[in-house]
């Protein structure tokens, strides 16, 4: 079923983009938009979209241009044309992308902490309870 754009009805085209847009949004807010994606998408083109999306995060963290070509060994037209989407045809684009990546990294910061509070006295004595046995004791002591 691969058309070429021009070769089909502008008015179909913009329906069935709209209702691409309007599905996602659904799926997006039921939170069922990895599998909806997973479904809709080919596993090229998921990795063609996730390695975009990608080098826009690098970009926008502040590498070069021909860092990412060098290190991530993709063509450097895809990495002019994804840098060009977030400063001139799409600023949307750059604008969306960092709001997710902010949002990204306060729910990474998140994870790291809460990894901490299992290393607090109490979570321990709790995990291993044989090793602190006479901890445990004396604590059920003091509080009858």
């Amino acid at each position: 079923m691969r058309k070429q754009i021009n070769q089909n009805n502008d008015q179909l085209d913009q329906q069935a983009v709209k209702k691409l847009f309007e599905v996602a949004g659904v799926a997006a807010q039921k939170k069922q938009l990895d599998s909806f994606l997973k479904g809709l998408l080919t596993n090229s083109e998921q990795l063609m979209l996730g390695r975009r999306l990608l080098v826009a995060e690098l970009l926008l963290s502040g590498q070069t241009q021909a860092e990412i070509i060098y290190k991530y060994k993709i063509s450097p037209n895809t990495v002019w044309r994804i840098n060009k989407w977030l400063i001139a045809e799409f600023p949307e684009y750059g604008l969306v992308l960092k709001e997710a990546f902010a949002t990204k990294k306060a729910h990474n910061r998140a994870e790291r902490m809460s990894s901490f509070d299992s290393l607090t006295f109490a979570k321990l004595k709790k995990r291993y309870p044989g090793h602190f046995l006479l901890f445990n004791l004396a604590d059920r002591r003091l509080k009858k």
